[in-house]
């Protein structure tokens, strides 16, 4: 408790009738939450009637009710109370921000606590080495003893670690059992994607992670043994890991063309090492195909998955065999798929691949004779 005030959210216990936790991947929300496609929300608590704008990123923190988080806004391992609006630019970290309304561009970087309409000039916050709870704006009304204004509280840190989030609140040490346990999909290769179960933690540092070793031309080696540390740290399995490569590998081929035949060559090999066997490239194709479902609903041409197909057989990630036994397979052509049009629409743009594929196989099988 802080200031007579306690943490706005306990997403266990669901103790108010107007309460409405639920999660999704490592975030905890309420009803009525906005959050934009484009923001990055991970290992969080984000209460009813907030607004959370594009490229807002969110993460290890405690959002109270009806806050606006604008555009861009950088909030980590902090709480936010009910009814806190920030304004463009602003960054949060290890603090506390009760009901305000942040300037923009403000950064308030560490171990501040900030009560309802706070006096302290908010443009010359101080680093602490402990907490310090900066009070409202002192009136007539007001009976306190004027050396009590600044209460200084020695806490180490704030980490709103997966357990701890749903502690909050809570008068016990004791009853700290985490109800985050991750869940690992059923199968490495199953090649189907449960939302509810989707680690948005993990594809949120391995966007992050391919992002910099793409512009920054790390070795291959060291990309590996980046997202295997991170494969562990958030026990996802090798398909997510995949879905992740894959992903980044289109976003290369769609958005910049011209540099993705040379990616492709390079970073083929760091897919390669996350598809151990077989049906492991056959997840890659499924991978690849549910992937370009929503790019050509955005009028991506279906000629790119295509191109992808190549590009990731000219890598040698994906041999003859596994693409011809993807082509014959039902869910390749839209059997039980949820956008069964869509799939087999993509399926029949690689019709001439397949033939050529064919040709290829049948001169070499001719040529060893």
């Amino acid at each position: 408790m802080l200031g007579g005030l306690t943490a706005p959210f306990d997403p266990m216990m669901n103790l108010e009738n107007d309460q409405t936790y639920t999660k999704k991947g490592s975030m905890w929300r309420e009803k009525d939450v906005k959050i934009d496609k484009a923001a990055r929300v991970s290992q969080s608590v984000i209460g009813a009637g907030t607004t959370i704008g594009e490229r807002a990123k969110i993460s290890n923190s405690v959002i109270g009710r009806n806050c606006v988080i604008p555009p861009g806004v950088t909030i980590k391992d902090s709480i936010v109370w009910n009814k806190v609006t920030l304004l463009t630019g602003v960054t949060i970290k290890k603090s506390i921000i009760a009901e305000n309304t942040i300037p923009t561009n403000l950064e308030i970087n560490e171990k501040n606590v900030l009560l309802p309409n706070t006096a302290a000039s908010l443009n010359n916050l101080p680093t602490q080495q402990s907490w310090t709870i900066y009070g409202h704006t002192p009136t007539e009304e007001d009976d306190f003893d004027s050396e009590s204004e600044t209460d200084l509280i020695p806490v180490e840190d704030l980490n709103l670690s997966d357990t701890s989030i749903s502690d909050i609140g809570s008068d016990s040490d004791s009853e700290s059992e985490s109800i985050h346990r991750r869940r690992r999909r059923s199968s490495a290769t199953s090649g189907t994607s449960d939302h509810e179960t989707t680690h948005e933690e993990f594809y949120t540092e391995a966007e992050e992670s391919l992002l910099r070793a793409f512009q920054e031309n790390h070795s291959v080696e060291n990309a590996t043994i980046e997202l295997k540390t991170l494969r562990m740290a958030t026990n996802v399995t090798f398909h997510e890991v995949r879905e992740a490569i894959v992903a980044a590998l289109l976003d290369l081929l769609v958005n910049t063309p011209g540099r993705a035949k040379a990616m492709f060559a390079k970073w083929g090999e760091l897919l390669d090492k996350f598809t151990e066997d077989e049906e492991a490239q056959k997840d890659v194709l499924f991978i690849t195909q549910r992937w370009f479902l929503t790019k050509c609903r955005e009028c991506v041409d279906r000629q790119r998955f295509v191109q992808a197909l190549q590009a990731l057989y000219q890598a040698d990630v994906l041999d003859e065999e596994r693409i011809l036994e993807w082509y014959e397979d039902d869910r390749a052509k839209g059997i039980g798929e949820k956008w069964s049009e869509d799939m087999a629409a993509l399926r029949k743009a690689a019709d001439g691949f397949i033939i050529w594929l064919k040709e290829a196989e049948e001169e070499s099988d001719e040529s060893d004779e």
